[in-house]
C-alpha cells in the first residue's frame, strides 16, 4: 500500500502525510457532504459517522485502516468523527495572539508520562485547499510525541517559535500520533479550508462518541463493525464469542448468520495487505 514511508515518519517525526487514499470522486463527494452539513446544521462538527454513507467509505478506507493497525495494533476503533471548516482571520485579528494557536496534544485522557506505545492516531482529510501556512495548515512540533507528555504553559506559549505549518496538497490526508504537540493554524488568504477529521484509538479505551448504526448497515462490512466495537478480531460481539476456528483456522460464518456481522482484522481490501505472522495477521504497509 507504499505506507512504509509514513510509518517511519510517524515514528520519527509524529505525523505523516497519505498520498493517494482516494480517487477524485471520493474526495469530491466528502467535500461536499461536508461542506452541506456546515449549511444545514451548523456547527456539524461531531458524530458524523452514520448520517450518510460516505463518513463510512471513509472511515474503512484501506490505507487509513492499514496505518492505523500498523500503528495501533490489531482491533482499533474509530473514537470521533468530525470536520472543520477555517475562514480568513479578520485583519484586526492577525494583529493579535489567539488561544487557538497553544499547543496541545489529542491524548489529552492521558496523564504523563504517556505509554512508550502510541494510543491514539487521528487523521485529517484536506478536502478543499492545500495545506500551507497562509491557508492554515495544523501547526506541529516534530519529535514532540517522544517526550511522552503534554506541553507546558510556557512550551504552549511558544507555539509560533516551536512548530510549524503542516504542508499536503488538497485530496491528501494529514495523519498525526496523540501525543505530538499541534496547534490550530490562522487562514490569511481568501477562501475556506474544509477538513474532514477521524480519531482513532487502541482497542482497550473508550470512544468520545457514541456509535448507534443499524444492522442493515454493518451487514457484509466486518471491519465497520470492528470500528463501532460491535465485533472483533477474536471472533466475539458485543463481547460474546460466537465463533469457532475450523480446522483451516477460518471463521465459521455459519454462526454468524443472521447477525450480520462477521468479525476479522480488516476488510478484502485490507486483507489483501496483510501477511502471516505468529501472533496472527500484521498490516503489510
Amino acid at each position: 500500500l507504499g505506507l512504509r514511508d509514513c510509518v517511519r515518519a510517524l515514528k520519527e517525526r509524529g505525523y505523516a502525510v497519505v498520498k493517494d487514499a482516494a480517487d477524485g470522486s471520493t474526495i469530491a463527494a466528502l467535500r461536499d457532504t461536508v461542506a452541506a452539513g456546515w449549511v444545514e446544521r451548523p456547527p456539524a462538527v461531531t458524530a458524523l459517522l452514520g448520517t450518510h454513507p460516505i463518513y463510512t467509505t471513509a472511515a474503512t478506507n484501506p490505507k487509513i485502516c492499514a496505518l492505523a493497525e500498523a500503528i495501533l495494533g490489531q482491533g482499533f476503533i474509530l473514537s470521533s468523527m468530525g470536520s472543520s471548516l477555517v475562514r480568513r482571520v479578520p485583519d484586526d485579528a492577525t494583529k493579535r495572539r489567539h488561544s487557538g494557536e497553544e499547543l496541545h496534544c489529542d491524548q489529552f485522557m492521558l496523564p504523563a508520562p504517556f505509554p512508550q506505545q502510541p494510543q491514539t492516531l487521528v487523521f485529517c482529510w484536506a478536502l478543499q485547499s492545500d495545506f500551507t501556512e497562509e491557508a492554515g495548515a495544523t501547526r506541529v512540533v516534530p519529535g514532540s510525541h517522544l517526550l511522552r507528555r503534554h506541553p507546558t504553559a510556557a512550551e504552549s506559549a511558544m507555539s509560533r517559535e516551536l512548530s510549524h505549518a503542516i504542508q499536503a496538497t488538497e485530496g491528501e490526508i494529514i495523519c498525526w500520533e496523540g501525543g505530538v504537540w499541534h496547534a490550530k493554524g490562522e487562514r490569511t488568504i481568501p477562501g475556506e479550508r474544509i477538513v474532514l477529521h477521524m480519531t482513532f484509538h487502541r482497542m482497550t479505551y473508550r470512544p468520545v462518541e457514541s456509535f448507534s448504526l443499524p444492522q442493515v448497515v454493518l451487514e457484509g462490512n466486518p471491519l465497520l463493525a470492528q470500528l463501532i466495537g460491535v465485533a472483533d478480531h477474536w471472533g466475539r460481539v458485543a463481547g460474546e464469542r460466537v465463533q469457532s476456528r475450523t480446522a483451516a483456522g477460518s471463521w465459521d460464518d455459519a454462526v454468524l448468520k443472521g447477525r450480520g456481522v462477521h468479525p476479522v482484522s480488516g476488510s478484502a481490501a485490507a486483507a489483501a495487505a496483510t501477511e502471516s505472522h505468529p501472533s496472527g495477521p500484521r498490516a503489510k504497509y
